[in-house]
């Protein structure tokens, strides 16, 4: 393989000056006033170099008008590069503008979107957002190839409408609908649009008013039925923790990023009320939670006793759920309880598989079948306008003929809730020391969406390899000191037992060595036989005499904490 021409570099009389071969023996000798150092010079050589190829591939190398413009890059600054290179590409017919100075690619100016940095950079102007869609939809984009190259290797100053047609033509069979193909054209749109500002990359978007295609009329989707949710909700070997999200979204009509992001702080079990802030709709929503609902998740907290900050609906594995994998699970899950109509499993021409999504549509289309207003319905979905809550009626109307009823209360419908795994968050060992560490994501900590859903979980399992064999169920293999369910940490009685850390086995193990070393059930606790960092008990419930294996009653603290 050749080697490169690079030319040649040197310093005379106060300034760095190039020596380059235009063709054969005929040389360029330029000088380069704008260069301060060596390195400088060599850049600016190589580039002399390139653009003297470009001349005499095109057979302009000779003409005068080639030596003075090699000249002038010779001596031009750094803003002024790309006109004159652009200048040497009309006169070889063909782009001689190096990549590394055409600017930041199509997929430059998305990475940056997506990941956030323009959000954290301008948050007046970029909203964040759950990008995982339009992380979807540019991969796709990105891997087209238009005019010999990858649309992702486009730079943005160059990327013109025509591109962006062709990308729009090459677009897959699953992109036919065009609610489906306006997703595709606005992230175009959008990537373009913040690149014009606040990056402020080019001048103007290239894409006139009307390139995004019209909205069309969505797909059909369908509902889970009560029945098909029973059966669901009480079989016991579809874990817990995944039973305890679909029952709840389906019962309180949220959005998924909501529920996922919703930490035991949003609830308050005295009112019975839960409380969102961040969401997509930007309109802060307070509401009554449904009576089953409020019983479910008082039984679960009572049993896990988690921090303010953990996730109320965490994973099997104490992590947060994968979202983008939530649908196919959710189906099957319903597949393996023999939920099987074809509705929900299968896709037509106007018709879609049933989506975790369509778990809030249940809770519209069964909510308005059975009386209740659009205004109720609105105040739990956070809908702004009657069109959305109106593609419902149909469905409505027709649950209301067959009489369907509505859904079980939740607390009902799991029969095994009084199971839920005490430690819920799935202590890891570190391997260092027998330190214990647990996996549970900290919802306090930084989001990386505005509905402040957690970041994804790296250890998801495939919904093939999450469904457990039958019969199975997860169960934490701590040992357990509570007696039975109800006999310690009752919503309204008894004092919250809080570990050292994010799990749990650390004030399990030292209640177990502090009841052996106090002589069992009666003694007084002996504080001297736990670890050094816990805080068994708090305030006056210190040093209470033991009674049955459980302290004492202490005044219960409310978690949600005072609002403004």
């Amino acid at each position: 393989m050749p080697k490169q021409a690079k030319g040649e570099v040197r310093f005379s009389a106060g300034i760095w000056r190039a020596r380059v071969t235009l063709k054969g023996k005929l040389r360029l000798d330029g000088e380069l006033p704008t260069c301060r150092d060596l390195g400088e010079a060599e850049v600016r050589a190589l580039l002399l170099t390139e653009q003297a190829r470009h001349l005499r591939l095109a057979g302009k190398v000779e003409t005068a008008g080639a030596d003075a413009l090699l000249r002038e890059l010779g001596a031009a600054g750094e803003s002024a590069l790309s006109d004159v290179i652009l200048v040497i590409g009309e006169l070889c017919g063909a782009p001689t503008l190096p990549a590394r100075l055409e600017g930041p690619t199509f997929a430059d100016v998305a990475k940056q979107w997506t990941d956030g940095d323009l959000a954290r950079e301008w948050p007046d102007h970029v909203k964040a957002k759950d990008s995982d869609p339009d992380e979807r939809r540019l991969k796709l984009l990105n891997a087209l190839e238009i005019d010999g190259r990858r649309f992702r290797e486009i730079p943005v100053s160059r990327l013109r409408l025509e591109h962006a047609k062709a990308a729009m033509r090459l677009l897959p069979k699953k992109a036919r609908r065009p609610a489906t193909r306006r997703h595709y054209a606005q992230c175009i749109a959008r990537v373009l649009s913040l690149a014009v500002y606040p990056l402020r990359l080019i001048k103007a978007t290239p894409l006139p008013k009307g390139f995004l295609p019209k909205v069309g009329k969505p797909p059909a989707f369908s509902y889970l039925y009560p029945a098909e949710d029973a059966t669901l909700l009480a079989r016991d070997e579809i874990p817990l923790q995944e039973r305890l999200l679909f029952g709840f979204l389906a019962r309180e009509g949220m959005r998924l990023s909501e529920a996922l992001g919703l930490v035991w702080r949003d609830i308050d079990l005295d009112r019975g009320t839960v409380s969102l802030d961040a969401n997509k709709t930007d309109d802060a929503r307070t509401w009554a939670l449904d009576a089953g609902v409020m019983r479910a998740l008082k039984v679960v907290f009572d049993r896990c006793v988690p921090e303010q900050n953990a996730l109320a609906f965490p994973s099997p594995e104490g992590t947060s759920f994968e979202a983008s994998r939530l649908a196919d699970l959710l189906r099957a899950r319903l597949w393996q309880v023999h939920v099987r109509r074809a509705e929900l499993h299968t896709k037509g021409e106007n018709r879609g598989q049933f989506r975790v999504h369509d778990l809030r549509g249940t809770f519209v289309t069964l909510s308005l079948a059975n009386g209740k207003s659009e205004t109720w319905v609105a105040d739990r979905t956070g809908h702004t306008s009657s069109i959305m809550i109106n593609r419902y009626r149909r469905a409505a109307r027709t649950a209301a003929e067959l009489n369907l009823g509505a859904l079980p209360p939740l607390d009902a419908a799991i029969p095994d809730l009084g199971d839920y795994p005490r430690i819920a968050h799935g202590d890891v060992d570190s391997g260092a020391g027998g330190d214990e560490k647990s996996s549970l994501i900290d919802a306090g900590g930084p989001f990386r969406t505005r509905t402040g859903m957690p970041s994804r979980a790296k250890d998801f399992k495939s919904p093939a390899s999450a469904i457990p064999p039958r019969g199975h169920m997860p169960r934490s293999d701590a040992p357990s000191v509570h007696g039975p369910r109800n006999s310690i940490n009752t919503h309204n009685s008894g004092p919250k037992f809080e570990g050292p850390g994010r799990g749990s086995s650390g004030w399990t193990e030292g209640l177990n060595r502090g009841l052996q070393a106090s002589g069992g059930q009666g003694a007084v606790l002996n504080r001297a036989a736990l670890p050094p960092k816990f805080p068994f008990l708090r305030g006056p419930a210190r040093g209470r005499v033991l009674r049955s294996g459980v302290a004492a009653r202490a005044p219960r603290t409310n978690l949600t904490p005072p609002r403004s």
